[in-house]
């Protein structure tokens, strides 16, 4: 797979392919919790499942590469792949990555002391694009240490470094610079820009870094107005418009609902006066497709009351919504339901 270019759905499903077999030979005789409970005390075991633990790591850190390339440049954050290797990914890998991680680079004998933020990712960036789905340990972790950063970090200081030198460079070759359509007042926008407050290209990043497409098999079946709700709400969680995370997951899940009633033998719609109807409530909705989905309910339930809570006053606070953790949770539960259905 090129680093530059996105996964075509053959590398997908072969990379897919390979992490399902390596997590199973990995775990062949032990479960992760047990293979982490032996290696703490027994540092000749964590030798011999150390390198397998690494190679497994760096097959997720090659498709992680891919499915950030799905979320930064495609229209949609959807990545086609077979429904069988994704959904195996999804509940049997994606769960356990911080405890491969940890058998992989934890020091021998010391995987307590070993922490999700401290990864080598300069053997392999962002190892993977959405952190426990079940835990969010290292949501939680990046989320208290963004609180109280400055808009002056590194990615930031690129950019401005970058600027500044555009800037010296038009004094001394005014003319170049007017040839190629940038004036001064375009270098004088670019460096206010850079300046204000809500300008933090680093939290972008990491929040891109925590996130990862929703896999299906024929991305082309799912709705035009469900993929483009879906990319709304990537976009509000990457450049922190926590909020609007909830309200967009709420109307997604309304729009899908309603979409797929048939297909899950429900009715959308009910009859208020003889000849008239209207589109049952969302609780309605979710209680009825709970019927035939079961397992996400928790996740309808909660993207339906956070939604609500926002969009509607007197729901309820919603202080604690205002947060990455919280916005990933909800994210998180939306690209269970699109899978889904």
């Amino acid at each position: 797979m090129s680093e530059l270019a996105g996964p075509n759905v053959s590398e997908t499903n072969l990379l897919l392919s390979i992490i399902r077999q390596q997590f199973q030979q990995l775990t062949r005789e032990l479960g992760i919790a047990e293979l982490l409970e032996r290696a703490s005390r027994d540092p000749e075991f964590h030798k011999s499942v150390r390198e397998p633990a690494r190679d497994l790591c760096r097959k997720i850190g090659i498709l992680a590469r891919g499915l950030d390339h799905t979320i930064a440049m495609a229209d949609f954050p959807i990545a086609e792949a077979s429904p069988e290797l994704s959904s195996y990914f999804r509940h049997e890998v994606e769960p356990h990555v911080q405890s491969i991680r940890a058998l992989a680079f934890a020091r021998i004998g010391k995987i307590s002391d070993y922490r999700p933020d401290e990864s080598l990712a300069g053997l392999f960036p962002r190892i993977v694009r959405n952190p426990i789905d079940r835990d969010l340990a290292e949501a939680a972790t990046i989320n208290r240490a963004a609180v109280g950063e400055s808009n002056g970090s590194n990615i930031a200081k690129v950019i401005g470094l970058a600027i500044d030198r555009l800037d010296d460079e038009a004094d001394l070759e005014p003319i170049s610079f007017q040839d190629q359509g940038i004036s001064e007042n375009d270098i004088q926008d670019a460096l206010d820009l850079l300046e204000h407050p809500s300008f933090r290209p680093d939290d972008w990043a990491r929040n891109r870094a925590l996130i990862s497409p929703v896999f299906a098999g024929k991305p082309a079946r799912i709705p035009a107005q469900v993929r483009f709700r879906l990319s709304e709400i990537y976009r509000a969680f990457i450049f922190e418009i926590w909020l609007s995370v909830y309200t967009l997951s709420r109307a997604l899940l309304e729009y899908l609902l309603i979409d797929r009633a048939r297909q899950l033998g429900i009715s959308a719609y009910e009859e208020v006066l003889p000849g008239r109807t209207r589109v049952r409530h969302l609780a309605d909705l979710v209680q009825s497709a709970s019927e035939v989905h079961p397992e996400l309910l928790g996740d309808m339930d909660m993207v339906k009351t956070w939604g609500n809570r926002v969009a509607h006053p007197g729901k309820g606070d919603i202080s604690f919504l205002r947060s990455r953790k919280e916005a990933l949770r909800c994210l998180s539960a939306v690209r269970t339901i699109v899978t889904a259905y």
